[in-house]
């Protein structure tokens, strides 16, 4: 989940907040969002404006940019993975 208390307006959409389904391949160290909600109010309540979904044939698996929170959720989430 993300959090912006002040608001982000993309192309109309004004959010405060967003949850997010993401699949973490370990294996060759990359993600894709499957899934994200946008909601109106803080903490992924309220309203939902808008919604996104991929299906699995739509997944972009990517590397995250080192040093960047998608990058140390890929660690923390793959840190147990055994190759």
């Amino acid at each position: 989940m993300w959090l912006y208390p002040q608001g982000v307006t993309v192309q109309d959409l004004h959010y405060k907040s967003l949850k997010s389904l993401i699949y973490y391949d370990c294996r060759n160290t990359t993600y894709a969002i499957r899934q994200t909600h946008y909601f109106a109010s803080e903490n992924a309540s309220g309203k939902q404006i808008d919604s996104n979904f991929f299906k699995d044939s739509e997944l972009g698996f990517t590397d995250p940019v080192p040093g960047s929170t998608g990058y140390t959720m890929l660690k923390a989430v793959c840190a147990s993975f055994k190759r």
